[in-house]
């Protein structure tokens, strides 16, 4: 079957057999109203994946909620059938309306039906603002970026009841307390909720109402706002359907608030059981997440990402085995990538992408070392604690953040690799960054005879570089390394 292009511009199928019968043309219009619902449908889930970084970046922040709330009235104007389509799902499309300041909300609200209303305000008092508060009882979301001028203002407006709320992101600078009346019954229905730099100590309290919520992050934690694990813990118990988690404290917080444990473990009577968690996001001090992590059950838990601040070798507390012990849920991984950075190390492992839904575990530890060239050691003694995560692993990423970061390359010595490198037994890629060539030349320089050849990565069969040339002395080198191997295997 073959396109015979024609002078208007329309093209007929032909057959080049003896059956030369022509075929009619047909349109969009032939498709039932079903069809273009599921065409409809799957726009607005593609516009969504695209723009909503839910986890791992955190639930999405910024003055724009993603693309279909603000498009999908385009599909209306197209004919009458289209607008009959839509009109007649909204629930299935999620038709809303997106209001924010300095556009004319009474009139648009006055020319659409009554859809559920999204609002991103700045300043409460600005009269588009006031507009669609007007119609609290169809606001579905609320995102506020707010300043500590506005906070009364805010405390004082979210007493008031907001029945069809299901999604609540605040972005502040509070430098107060939120009051324990804030959303204490005006958020029945919510479902998300992001709260960043906003100090809210009683949160835990609230979450006990919060039933329904499947998504829960936390950004910016300062002293002002601190939840000891024990009162997160209790809140975290009644969310029964929450699927994402974060919790990040702010970075400059570098002395924990809460005492240090030096004896033993706290109490576990109070535990959770997160039943349908699926992503968890920690970033602050490692006794916060040892406390976290001995107390909650993740049967579901799919991604897992780590960051621990300001990590002292010689004193702090970091239980690698609770990591271990949760990520056995995420099963078995066959690529980890070990990173290296000025003051941090990171590790990820995860699994392959034709897995569905692939599952990940990622773990950063900023360390406050004043030892140069203490990355190789503290990463090969943090594999080595994680050994049982590392046993089905055949593909092996090492990079280099910064790639000029030549004290990095001259202070770590060959036998510190090769101890790193011994760990990674089943590797059968290795992938480095273009600047550690010359450490790995080196290091596979340094093994004295056949049976040590044999002994280091004994499944590897290709070793690439990324973004660099290799001479001919490097590649003589690595060739002589693979060489010394076959003659022990023979």
């Amino acid at each position: 079957m073959r396109l015979r292009p024609r002078r208007d511009g329309v093209s007929r199928s032909y057959a080049t057999g003896r059956d030369r019968q022509i075929s009619p043309r047909v349109t969009i219009n032939a498709l039932p109203n079903e069809v273009l619902l599921q065409i409809f449908d799957f726009c607005r889930v593609d516009s969504l994946r695209e723009n909503n970084l839910k986890f791992l970046g955190g639930p999405w922040w910024g003055p724009w909620p993603g693309v279909w709330p603000r498009t999908w009235h385009r599909l209306i104007l197209v004919c009458q059938r289209w607008r009959y389509v839509v009109f007649s799902s909204p629930r299935r499309l999620g038709l809303r309306i997106y209001c924010k300041e300095y556009i004319p909300v009474r009139e648009i609200l006055d020319a659409w039906p009554p859809l559920p209303i999204e609002l991103f305000a700045t300043y409460l008092d600005e009269p588009s603002v006031m507009a669609a508060l007007e119609h609290r009882d169809r606001i579905c979301k609320l995102i506020f970026n707010l300043t500590c001028p506005q906070q009364e203002r805010f405390a004082t407006l979210m007493q008031e009841p907001f029945p069809a709320m299901t999604g609540l992101q605040i972005m502040a600078g509070f430098d107060r307390v939120l009051p324990i009346t804030v959303l204490g019954k005006s958020v029945p229905c919510l479902q998300s909720l992001t709260l960043s730099d906003v100090p809210f100590p009683t949160l835990p309290r609230l979450l006990l109402t919060c039933n329904d919520l499947s998504e829960l992050c936390l950004r910016t934690i300062t002293r002002l706002g601190y939840v000891s694990p024990d009162a997160m813990i209790t809140g975290l118990s009644a969310l029964t359907k929450l699927t994402h988690l974060t919790i990040q404290f702010e970075r400059p917080m570098a002395s924990p608030p809460w005492p240090n444990r030096t004896t033993g473990r706290p109490s576990l009577l109070t535990r959770a059981i997160l039943p349908a968690l699926t992503a968890f996001k920690f970033e602050g001090a490692g006794i916060y997440l040892d406390d976290l992590l001995a107390r909650i059950d993740v049967p579901q838990l799919e991604t897992l990402k780590i960051e621990i601040f300001h990590f002292h070798r010689s004193g702090d507390v970091f239980d690698i085995e609770q990591i271990i012990h949760h990520s056995r849920t995420l099963g078995s991984f066959n690529r980890a990538e070990v990173t290296f950075a000025a003051y941090s190390v990171g590790v990820k492992v995860c699994q392959p992408e034709e897995t569905n839904p692939p599952k990940t575990l990622e773990m950063v530890i900023e360390v406050q070392d004043e030892i140069p060239g203490f990355q190789v050691v503290f990463m090969t003694e943090i594999c080595t604690q994680s050994l049982p995560l590392l046993s089905s692993v055949t593909e092996l990423d090492i990079l280099l953040n910064n790639p000029f970061w030549e004290d990095f390359k001259v202070l770590t010595h060959n036998t510190e690799w090769l101890g790193l490198l011994d760990l990674f037994e089943p590797v059968q890629t290795l992938r480095l960054s273009g600047e550690l060539q010359s450490n790995l030349v080196s290091s596979l320089k340094g093994l004295g005879g056949e049976i040590a050849a044999a002994e280091l990565l004994p499944a590897l069969q290709n070793v690439y570089f990324r973004e660099c040339s290799t001479d001919e002395y490097q590649k003589q080198s690595i060739d002589r390394f693979f060489t010394r191997r076959r003659h022990f295997s023979h």
